[in-house]
């Protein structure tokens, strides 16, 4: 399904601008709810609106999408083919935080394009789902699987949450409401920030210490760092021989940040107890995947952020980052 609106071009300020075409190539059925009313009608002021409530399903289509689009929303990845076939494009609007890992930014300043992003959109959200696998993994929730099978395995290690100490690895917004909302239930929290080591922004109650020694006093490690050249894989063997043969692994960040291999690995062996992920290296997982042989592997489909009320926030700021752009008043770039 698409829709399409027009309106006479002008500026919200009453201004005169060219007529501008934006587009959203790759949307989904609750952005379409989203950006039918008073959203959509503010791109469609600029000049005309047009929205795709499903992905292209192929390069080709989605180039013939936006091949005369002058701003586009991106929900999802921008191959470089069609980047580089966009002739008028100026202005990318990512809805997300991690448009590098998304969009060529090189190219995209190759050709002139702004790349935009929306920052803290979700960060109450996304922290809230680490929350909800944190509780999980400590009062063992995996067993729902083993009843289902007809196992009453009663001999359990779930702990009261004040018995246990959650170290947190990185303090974005996420990584910090997620620090509060434990501290909030009593729980003994410990950080770590790439940028700062020393934590100094850590929540009131929280401790700062090594990564090291965050990895092997915690019962709980949870991931919350960015996606670059510099956090990729750090999360890798030595590391994890770090953890402690009952701590668990949550990560509701970048599935990059581990090394695939020593996660598997780390499970086989027993050297961590478990994991509850919501990022995988491949997306959707694969039915035979070795991580779904684990009984105490958790995993949901990478939903954390995916919520109306999140959604609803990263279309504002999706939409206000074009409207900023073709004011002249550029914000939230990354490119």
């Amino acid at each position: 399904m698409t829709f399409t609106g027009t309106a006479t071009p002008g500026r919200r300020d009453g201004g005169p601008v060219g007529a501008q075409r934006i587009v959203f190539a790759d949307g989904d059925p609750l952005a379409a709810e989203l950006l039918a009313g008073e959203l959509g009608q503010r791109l469609e002021s600029l000049g005309s609106f047009e929205f795709h409530s499903q992905a292209p399903t192929s390069n080709e289509e989605f180039i013939d999408r936006i091949k005369d689009a002058d701003g586009i929303l991106l929900g999802w990845h921008l191959p470089l083919e069609v980047l580089r076939s966009a002739p008028k494009l100026k202005v990318v609007s990512f809805t997300g935080t991690g448009a590098a890992n998304f969009v060529d930014l090189g190219v995209a300043s190759e050709r002139g394009i702004a790349v935009t992003n929306t920052p803290g959109y979700a960060d109450q959200t996304v922290a809230e789902h680490a929350l909800a696998l944190t509780l999980a993994t400590i009062k063992q929730l995996h067993t729902d699987r083993a009843v289902r099978e007809g196992k009453w395995e009663t001999a359990t290690t779930s702990r009261d949450l004040a018995d246990v100490t959650v170290g947190v690895v990185g303090l974005g917004g996420i990584g910090r409401r997620f620090v509060e909302l434990l501290l909030a239930l009593g729980i003994r929290v410990q950080c770590w920030n790439r940028d700062r080591p020393g934590a100094p922004n850590a929540p009131r109650g929280a401790i700062a210490v090594p990564l090291e020694e965050l990895m092997a006093t915690s019962d709980v490690v949870s991931l919350h760092l960015g996606l670059n050249e510099q956090t990729r894989g750090m999360i890798g063997s030595d590391l994890l021989q770090c953890m402690r043969p009952s701590s668990a692994l949550v990560n509701t960040a970048r599935a990059e940040l581990i090394e695939r291999a020593a996660l598997l690995d780390a499970l086989d062996s027993g050297r961590i107890a478990s994991a509850a992920l919501d990022v995988f290296h491949e997306e959707p997982l694969a039915a035979d995947d070795p991580l779904l042989q684990h009984a105490n592997v958790l995993v949901t489909p990478h939903i954390g952020s995916l919520t109306k009320g999140a959604t609803r926030r990263v279309l504002e700021i999706a939409v206000e980052n074009i409207e900023a752009f073709f004011d002249g008043v550029p914000r939230n770039l990354v490119s």
